[in-house]
């Protein structure tokens, strides 16, 4: 993808035809410039996941109507499996279709779509095409899963906690495991000491999804792993334990050995009152001890946006660990843009900044946006 292309352009007319030509050689009926009228003419008005579909639809207009047959040609084009979290291009997004098709077509073909999932996730991803297929044939699935937490293949092993998270986003919720996690729990534990970070990751992600809904056990389970003292726990529990160190949960807090109890002044000493939307709020705070022993500390920052009916919304952002000596003070310095992103829309008006430290907020203080 050239540079400035937007991201939807992988799908481009050039990907389609290099695909027909690719499932061509594994089914000969194919007509190739049938496949491509079908699909290119439509591709230019549609979002990423729209030119997905349309790539589906044209394979499943153009390959045999037997499921079995056509996921035998999906198969025989895969190419070269991929290395562990090796994105370093988007090459591998040109299988997004394949998933598609598995889950518009191949849902009620358990033998088949299980079988090329197994094979696309080790050169792209199944996590979301998985999930549905859990849903139906849970009784079926859930050994597999288990038998996959120990492939040789890490993709197949990082599918097994990344296709379980319970809120993956941009993915349907897997709502039983949102009601009753325990069963996801007893899988990412094959994978809590994984060699692979790429696979760690997931399960630290899916740990993280875990606590949103069930902190405590989240806790508990954390704790447990703790107590094995592996090489890699600290990671895991450090990065599945960020949202509740945000919340300020003393388990997870503890779980860091961070005392949640911890007697601190905290004042903020410099903030921009009038901040133009595209420039950036810039405040100065100290921190204060007030213990006479050492206490390590998580310090954030909530900024509270104005939403279109006046009232806020408080969003956590990670600012920094620090150290702090018996009676000790430290000062910190933060510029936080106020500048469009796609995830939040700003509104003008009185706004807030409130700093927290160890989960436990102090000093908000008010702030006013300008939109011009």
């Amino acid at each position: 993808m050239q540079e400035g292309s937007a991201f939807k352009d992988i799908f481009s007319p050039a990907l389609v035809n290099q695909l027909a030509g690719e499932l061509k050689s594994a089914h000969p009926k194919l007509d190739i410039a049938a496949f491509e009228n079908d699909i290119v003419p439509l591709l230019e008005p549609l979002s990423l996941s729209e030119r997905a579909k349309c790539i589906s639809d044209g394979m499943k207009k153009h390959l045999p109507k037997a499921y079995s047959s056509a996921a035998k040609i999906l198969h025989e084009v895969l190419g070269p499996e991929a290395h562990a979290g090796d994105w370093s291009d988007n090459s591998a997004m040109r299988y997004w279709p394949f998933g598609v098709y598995i889950v518009e077509h191949g849902i009620d073909h358990y033998e088949e779509s299980v079988g090329l999932m197994y094979e696309l996730t080790k050169r792209f991803t199944a996590e979301w095409p998985i999930r549905p297929f859990i849903e139906k044939y849970y009784d079926e699935m859930m050994p597999l899963l288990h038998q996959w937490a120990e492939d040789e293949n890490v993709h197949v092993r990082r599918l097994v906690s990344e296709g379980t998270r319970p809120r993956l986003p941009w993915a349907p919720v897997l709502r039983d495991f949102v009601k009753d996690p325990k069963p996801v729990i007893e899988l990412i534990a094959k994978l809590n000491d994984d060699p692979e970070l790429y696979v760690r990751r997931s399960v630290a992600n899916n740990m993280n999804d875990i606590a949103k809904d069930h902190p405590d056990l989240a806790v508990k389970t954390l704790l447990a792993w703790q107590k094995k003292k592996s090489k890699h726990t600290d990671w895991i529990i450090g990065h599945a334990s960020r949202t509740l160190v945000k919340q300020g949960h003393p388990g997870a807090l503890q779980l860091l050995g961070i005392n949640p109890h911890i007697k601190l002044e905290v004042k903020v000493i410099r903030l921009t009152k009038k901040v133009d939307f595209g420039g950036a709020l810039d405040f100065e705070f100290t921190v204060q001890s007030l213990e006479n022993k050492q206490e390590d500390i998580v310090i954030d920052y909530i900024i509270h946006h104005l939403k279109a009916n006046g009232s806020t919304s408080p969003k956590v952002f990670k600012l920094s660990k620090k150290t702090l000596a018996p009676k000790a003070t430290i000062t910190i310095q933060k510029s936080h843009a106020m500048r469009p992103i796609s995830t939040r829309k700003y509104y003008p008006g009185e706004h807030a900044l409130e700093i927290q430290v160890n989960g436990k907020t102090y000093e908000r203080h008010p702030f006013m946006l300008v939109i011009k």
